[in-house]
């Protein structure tokens, strides 16, 4: 057992000594600043904060609960959706007191009535993502790259005011009225030119955002970045309401989300116990199509209790399904030709529903046109399988066989190993899923040699 980082609500891995864990992670050359005590709302505060700024600035927050209570539209299209608690490009993030001490929240009622009004004619066919979110940090200022730093920081949201009507082209049989979608945190770059590595250390994420669907519009997560470079380490990803709303701790968003990130480097983490969607990476829109431009790595990343619940959020539909849901698997890269490593992680399938697509540890789809070159390295880790168990302990893979992925071979484009860095065979299973003891007995197929692929 890979206790070390089996993460747990009694083990965390923010867990801390003191803050010298993500105080001595502070980017060189970014001065720190406290929060300003003009008098006003959190939002005043901070403004005034950046506002006295000469230029870019991270802001120290004391322990405390910051409250957020709008959503503010930002440029000039008109779209109200297009709206963040604050955005300041000034702002190059937080240093807080511990994410357990500094908690930056989103308060219930939030959203405007011509944001709900907005909402209900978002439609599927689009596929473009509701951009609402608490905050914007980005990673460019006055056209040169800059860092993001959050560090000893936890993120919350509380139930927002009721989404009545949807666009009637949404699939997933979506149950409204149901709280109103919107995005966690947003870390963007316009560009996928070399950055200074972004960072979030010691940070806790809990239900920061609200998902309905697992695809856009309304496909939204605790964090999600586009086009860059960041390191994630020592974060939690909770999928549920905070208790300080809700003592049930009921599901509401998707744990992770990346767009055409360039290096995206997950360690040490705990992503678990999300409604919709799991940790997604979609390189459908990143700027270079080149091969292997792209770097994954997951590395003692525990992840498990994947929309394993059929999205019910009790006592909304009666405690039924609110909809929107599909049977995820852990871990999903979408139309990607990154270089992928999944490194000494844990990752649990909680799942036993099959219906529609089956739920495994890694998936390997393509959302438009499929990219080529693509590479995944699996080392070591434990493979759980909690929903069926015969299946513990392989490593299984949910492939879409259209996919270079699969269509240059198995043996090309993965590489899975066990933790003595033996490499393992891959089994295709055909037929029903799951399948049986004796059916992988009969094969000659164990955890020990194979690893398993299911096509989508």
């Amino acid at each position: 057992m890979l206790a070390g980082w089996d993460w747990s609500e009694a083990s965390p891995p923010w867990a801390y000594a003191s803050a010298s864990a993500w105080e001595s992670k502070l980017p060189a050359g970014v001065p720190v600043v406290p929060l300003s005590t003009v008098a006003g709302d959190f939002y005043t505060k901070l403004q005034a904060t950046v506002n006295a700024a000469s230029g870019r600035v991270i802001v120290r927050l004391p322990a405390g609960v910051f409250t957020l209570n709008q959503f503010r539209a930002v440029g000039s299209s008109g779209n109200p959706t297009y709206a963040f608690g604050f955005f300041f490009p000034k702002l190059a993030g937080f240093v807080g007191a511990g994410p357990d001490q500094s908690i930056i929240e989103m308060a219930a009622g939030s959203v405007s009535q011509a944001q709900l009004s907005h909402m209900s004619t978002m439609t599927q066919a689009s596929f473009i993502q509701l951009l609402m979110g608490m905050c914007r940090l980005d990673t460019q200022y006055s056209n040169a790259p800059a860092p993001i730093y959050l560090g000893g920081v936890g993120f919350e949201a509380a139930p927002q005011p009721l989404l009545t009507a949807i666009s009637s082209d949404i699939t997933g049989g979506v149950y409204v009225p149901q709280p109103a979608p919107h995005l966690g945190v947003v870390i963007y770059s316009d560009s996928s030119r070399r950055h200074p590595d972004s960072r979030v250390t010691h940070c806790r994420f809990r239900g920061a955002g609200k998902a309905m669907t697992s695809q856009p519009p309304f496909e939204l997560s605790n964090i999600t970045s586009q086009r860059n470079h960041v390191t994630y380490e020592h974060t939690e990803f909770d999928g549920r309401m905070s208790p300080r709303y809700d003592a049930a701790r009921p599901r509401k968003c998707g744990v992770f989300m990346a767009n055409g990130g360039v290096t995206q480097h997950v360690t040490d983490c705990w992503m678990h116990h999300c409604n919709v969607s799991r940790y997604a990476a979609n390189d459908e829109s990143v700027a270079s199509a080149t091969a292997l431009s792209n770097h994954y790595r997951l590395e003692r990343l525990k992840i498990e209790q994947i929309t394993n619940n059929q999205n019910r959020q009790p006592p909304l539909n009666g405690g039924n399904s609110l909809g929107g849901y599909t049977n995820a698997s852990c871990i999903g890269f979408e139309s990607s030709n990154a270089l992928i490593e999944i490194v000494d992680c844990i990752a649990s399938v909680d799942n036993n529903l099959i219906a529609g697509q089956v739920p495994c540890h890694i998936q390997l789809t393509n959302t438009g046109a499929a990219r080529a070159g693509g590479r995944l390295y699996v080392r070591g880790g434990e493979f759980r399988h909690t929903a069926f168990t015969q299946l513990n302990g392989f490593v299984t893979f949910r492939i879409q066989p259209s996919s270079n992925w699969w269509t240059d071979g198995f043996n090309t484009t993965l590489d899975v190993r066990d933790g003595a860095d033996k490499r393992l065979l891959p089994h295709q299973v055909t037929g029903t899923w799951p399948p049986t003891a004796a059916a992988l007995a009969s094969a000659g197929v164990t955890p020990a040699t194979h690893f398993l692929i299911r096509s989508t």
